[in-house]
């Protein structure tokens, strides 16, 4: 007796990573582990558990986004997130800024559910994603997630494994924790094993309209409304200043400094396919 609608069947299929080939399709079916699954007592509540079973990595978050603006000092950015405490280790000095301009990351948190190391979080993060890889986030990216998402510390402990100082002896790591209601701002040991509670950010650029313009020149667009909402002239000159108002020119090194790849190469990482319409 059949037990599933055609919508589900076609749902059902539509997990099937494209490229799939019918070699890898039967070896998948000739496992078992499909009847395994839908064996009415198989206990599929904790889809990590199953994911580490068949050595996948852990799955990240729903993706946000942040802004991270790089002419505020260190402190005018702590200063922003509102903590009702902060580490003293944290100074400028040991957690330089490094970037320009305003910058939009997408951010998502990976929780790997047991005890690791920062080392085997670092390899799990980058690999989740090979064709548009995450990063561990800076300092600079753990503070704008902070601020915007403030309650997100106080269901657990956030780390930005992306900036590494210092502080009497002992590599240290920027963390957002929680002590009862109030936010903290706290270091914690890098060479430490982090329990299954804490989360992990990560971030890359966000996508946006970006073309290389001259060598080591990045052309962006960055998504501004033009300065009226009147219909745009027809003449050639006028589009270019409307199209020229929101661009801007920044330099791969620049984007270099704030992660190891630049956006324009992350762009074809992802194959992503961008247009523009005048109207």
């Amino acid at each position: 007796m059949k037990t599933y609608t055609p919508a589900q069947m076609q749902k059902f299929m539509e997990v099937v990573p494209p490229g799939t080939s019918s070699e890898r399709f039967q070896a998948v079916l000739g496992s078992g582990l499909v009847a395994d699954i839908f064996h009415a007592d198989a206990q599929i509540t904790n889809r990590l558990a199953i994911r580490q079973a068949l050595g996948l990595g852990a799955l990240p978050s729903e993706p946000g986004s942040h802004f991270v603006d790089y002419g505020m000092s260190l402190d005018a950015m702590i200063l922003a997130g509102n903590y009702d405490w902060k580490n003293d280790d944290i100074t400028a000095k040991r957690f330089p800024i490094v970037g320009t301009g305003r910058v939009e990351f997408e951010d998502t948190l990976f929780h790997f559910d047991r005890d690791i190391s920062s080392e085997d979080a670092i390899k799990e993060i980058v690999s989740a994603d090979k064709a548009n890889p995450w990063q561990p986030a800076k300092i600079e990216n753990t503070l704008a997630y902070g601020a915007k998402n403030p309650e997100e510390q106080r269901r657990y402990p956030i780390v930005g494994l992306g900036s590494v100082a210092e502080v009497d002896g002992n590599r240290n790591v920027p963390y957002l924790n929680r002590d009862d209601s109030k936010r903290n701002l706290n270091l914690n040991w890098f060479d430490n094993d982090w329990d299954a509670n804490y989360r992990f950010l990560a971030v890359r650029y966000y996508p946006s309209f970006s073309w290389t313009i001259a060598p080591g020149v990045l052309f962006k667009s960055c998504r501004f409304h033009p300065p009226s909402i009147l219909p745009i002239s027809a003449k050639f000159w006028a589009k270019c200043a409307y199209f020229l108002l929101s661009s801007a020119c920044i330099s791969h090194e620049s984007c270099s400094k704030s992660l190891t790849r630049s956006t324009f190469d992350m762009l074809l990482l992802s194959k992503a396919c961008f247009s523009m319409v005048w109207v």
